[in-house]
């Protein structure tokens, strides 16, 4: 995937479910295209300061580019999504999704690491607006269902 997702509209706001939806699947596919170009820029800018789990991600993906390997495959096909705001404001958004099989290549072309297996996920992010910007400011992703 050497193409960025498309940025959606809801990143300009307002503070809706919907739009905390969007942001949420906008979030998630970015990781796919991050491991597969080293490209962080959008996930930095969506990651909240104390995000622990946006920590997790971008390690992943520099540890992956920082030895000169890039990733294939891993697409994440996302399905239900759920979205409720907050009594505090902020919006928790749960996030069904595929992820596909994968590979880390090395710059020879050679396999560094292969993840053959298709996974049910469920993620849960928990996104904050500012009133003029949307953060991830935690998220957790679990399996569920088993290997496909």
């Amino acid at each position: 995937m050497s193409t960025p997702p498309a940025r959606p509209e809801a990143l300009d706001g307002p503070a809706s479910e919907e739009n905390a939806k969007a942001v949420g699947r906008y979030f998630l596919s970015l990781f796919p295209y991050a491991v597969a170009t080293g490209d962080l820029a959008a996930i930095d800018a969506l990651s909240g300061q104390g995000c622990k789990y946006c920590k997790h991600l971008r390690g992943i993906v520099t540890e992956i580019h920082d030895a000169g390997n890039h990733g294939t495959g891993g697409a994440y096909e996302l399905g239900f999504t759920s979205g409720i705001r907050k009594d505090d404001g902020d919006f928790t958004v749960g996030i069904e999704y595929v992820e596909t099989p994968s590979r880390t290549v090395a710059p020879d072309g050679s396999l560094v690491e292969d993840f053959p297996d298709t996974y049910s996920m469920k993620a849960v992010l928990r996104l904050h607006w500012s009133g003029s910007a949307w953060t991830v400011e935690a998220g957790k992703a679990t399996e569920f269902g088993g290997k496909k």
